[in-house]
Parts: C-alpha cells; structure tokens; sequence
C-alpha cells in the first residue's frame, strides 16, 4: 500500500475519537427535531378532532352576498355534516353580471324639458346580465380554531349549471323630427347604431321593467373554489367570509357592451359574507 494512503488513514484513526462525540451529538439534535416534528402533527390532528366545527349540528342554511370583480351576486347556502370536518353544499345564487367598460354618465343639460327628465345611463350597454347558477358542492375543513379557538378555515369547492339572462338596455332616445322633437324608447339595433351611440340623442336610461318580456336565456356551467373563515364553536347564529374565484361557460357569446368582443366565458374573483342558522 502507498505511504501516502497508510498516513491518511493513520490520521483518521487518530482523530476518529475526537469527532465521533460531536457526531453523535449531531443525530440526537435530529431525532429529538424528528420526534417533536411526529409529536405536534398528532397534537394537530387530535385538535382537529376535538376543535373542528361543533359537532352538535348537522345542517347549516344562510343567507349569501359576495362582491365580484364583474358585479355582485346573492342567495341561498344549504350545508349538511357529511364527516367531522366535511360538509356537503348546496347553493342557489343570482348573480348580475358587468362589463369592465361599463361606466354610469349623467345626460347633462336637458335641452328638451318638454320630453322629461334626464337620467344616468350607461353609453353603448346592449343587455343587462344576470345569471341563476344551482351549485353542489363539498367544504373540507383546513385549520381548525385558528384564533383561540373561535375561528376555522376551510376550503370550498362547488359546480353546477347556470342559466344566464340577457335582458335588453332600452334608452331615451331624441329625433330632431321637423317642427318638435319626439322621444322614443329603444334598445341597440346594429343597422341604426349611430341613433343609440350618439350623446346628442341620448336623453338617459329608459325604466328597468323596459325588456323584460324580451329576455333571451343562455344555458352554461360554472365552477368555484374558496377559502372560508367561519367561527368554529358557534351553534345557532353563524357568519362566515370567503374569499375565492368563479369562472361560468356559457352555450354561446354572453353580449354586453357595443364595439366591445363578447365571450361565453365570464371568470371573477369574489369576496363574500354569510348569515345563518344552525340546527
């Protein structure tokens, strides 16, 4: 063997001695963190069965609202226990639907006093927008009493069918006929768009109940995920915030606004409040 190798291995021998304490050492510092680690997750999960939404209910059903990023939505929230940290969902919402371009302007000085007041409207809107959606659903429980015992967090996970509802925007419109000018109250007309695009005829928005029996109804899909923020002992009254997105696919273009592209797909990001009962 070279000389070179029997001193190097000499000199581990050696010092073998002084390293193999400190070694040992070493692996003790991470069993010790190992077992900690093991301790807290089995602390974690009989927190979990102890401290998860009160186990003394097992129905829940209150009353929704949720701001979107394209409008506002509102209904019903039906839960039923399932298992210790899931329940079932059922949800029933009508949500109206906006236009990112949409923005509310006033007709300014009515130079027909004649024909009646001005009114805000909305400059080239087509139809008003709601959709029903009928979702089903699952909220599996995250962190139990994440405040002191009074707070949980779950995630939500839901779909369903939609039926949206294109009611058509009708407008106060002027013509300049000879001798005095007339009102008239119309909806978009692609062949005469000048007359409802043009600020000088515009005398404000017609009454909302303008359309109604001309409502189109579109068929669609959607899906929603959320977190939720609920008390976690609270047997009777409940409120709860969440925070999540939505996307709906419709059968065909959801048309909102003129000289804008329409899609039959609508996403948003929410943020909603709940109040309710639990028995």
């Amino acid at each position: 063997m070279p000389l070179p190798l029997l001193l190097f291995l000499a000199i581990l021998l050696c010092l073998s001695p002084i390293f193999c304490p400190a070694q040992e050492k070493v692996w003790k510092r991470v069993e010790t963190g190992r077992q900690k680690s093991a301790s807290r997750w089995k602390e974690w999960q009989q927190q979990l069965q102890k401290k998860g939404l009160d186990s003394n209910y097992i129905h829940a059903l209150s009353v929704g609202a949720k701001l979107h990023t394209s409008g506002w939505s509102g209904g019903l929230i039906y839960r039923k226990r399932a298992t210790r940290a899931t329940h079932r969902i059922i949800q029933f919402h009508l949500e109206e639907i906006k236009h990112d371009k949409e923005v509310k302007q006033e007709a300014g000085k009515n130079p027909y006093p004649e024909l009646g007041k001005t009114s805000p409207f909305i400059y080239g809107k087509i139809n008003t927008v709601y959709t029903l959606h009928l979702s089903y659903g699952r909220q599996q429980l995250l962190f139990p009493a994440l405040l002191d015992g009074h707070i949980s967090l779950s995630l939500c996970y839901m779909g369903g069918i939609s039926l949206g509802m294109l009611k058509p925007y009708y407008l106060k419109l002027v013509d300049n006929d000879p001798g005095a000018p007339v009102l008239s109250i119309e909806k978009y007309n692609p062949a005469d768009q000048d007359r409802f695009l043009n600020h000088a005829r515009i005398l404000g928005r017609a009454k909302w109940s303008e359309g109604l029996e001309e409502i189109q109804y579109i068929p669609g899909v959607h899906a929603a995920l959320a977190l939720q923020l609920e008390p976690g002992k609270t047997k009777t009254f409940i409120q709860s915030i969440s925070v999540g997105g939505q996307i709906t696919l419709y059968a065909r273009n959801i048309t909102i606004m003129a000289e804008q592209k329409a899609y039959p797909v609508q996403a948003s990001f929410f943020i909603g409040l709940a109040l309710g009962k639990r028995w």
